[in-house]
């Protein structure tokens, strides 16, 4: 079983990163929780197409094909032992510090570079590095984990800068720069919510963020429309995913004068 730290809760079923590590994924799949982002990454992982449900029976499951399902709370689902037995059941929540799904997405990183599993005090040392701001695009953090298990784990007192403090310093040369747009996404996305006051939409939209995170952020008083800009550009940069680096000069540009 799971080690969980203090903050993390256990859930009742494995977290979904753990598809990664399956080599036979079962043909009924049920996803618990809510966050776009995992449920995306399932559909990607088992190449369906997942149906949001109020309730799931044997009738559901049973239609002769492969399914995944997601569900808000496993009071909702009533199935046979038969058709649990033909079922995996993944929970879908917060992948921070000390949790079985970062451990699942570095242990996956491993057998891509590595070819199997490196020390548990290496596994753990990623798995906290790779969650230190929460983790919203499983795909991503993947990679990030594989540069990580490449090389030493950066130094975490060197703080990142922003684009809006630095036009030319936000985008460090030891930080991949995917992960780094992706996580500038999550964090303008973030303030945009909490500057309307939308904390419950914050969460609803599976964006996790450090209350420190979220202290700092609700302090800011940014240009609207170099926030809307900026995340215009993310956005259409993560639909096409083309490089990275082009993406980072045009958001440079936009916060070039402060």
């Amino acid at each position: 079983m799971d080690t969980f730290r203090p903050g993390i809760t256990p859930s009742e079923y494995p977290p979904v990163t753990q598809l990664l590590l399956r080599k036979s994924p079962k043909p009924y799949n049920i996803l618990v929780g809510e966050d776009q982002f995992q449920i995306r990454f399932a559909e990607q992982i088992l190449g369906l197409k997942c149906r949001n449900m109020e309730s799931v029976t044997d009738a559901d499951l049973l239609t002769g094909e492969p399914c995944l399902l997601s569900v808000t709370t496993t009071r909702v689902v009533d199935i046979s032992e038969g058709t649990k037995n033909k079922t995996a059941t993944w929970s879908i929540g917060p992948i921070g510090k000390g949790s079985a799904a970062a451990l699942a997405i570095v242990r996956h990183a491993a057998s891509v570079v590595k070819g199997g599993v490196p020390d548990k005090d290496v596994l753990q040392a990623v798995a906290d590095e790779l969650t230190k701001d929460g983790v919203d695009d499983i795909r991503v953090a993947i990679w990030r984990a594989v540069n990580l298990l490449l090389g030493p784990v950066p130094e975490r007192s060197a703080r990142w800068l922003e684009p809006w403090e630095s036009c030319t310093g936000w985008l460090r040369p030891d930080i991949e720069p995917s992960y780094r747009l992706n996580t500038l996404f999550k964090d303008l996305s973030a303030y945009v919510f909490l500057s309307n006051e939308e904390e419950g939409s914050l969460r609803k939209a599976g964006i996790n963020v450090s209350p420190s995170k979220a202290k700092y952020l609700s302090s800011l008083k940014l240009p609207a429309h170099r926030v809307h800009d900026t995340l215009v550009e993310l956005s259409s940069w993560r639909m096409r995913q083309d490089d990275p680096l082009l993406c980072a000069i045009k958001i440079s540009a936009l916060w070039q004068g402060g």
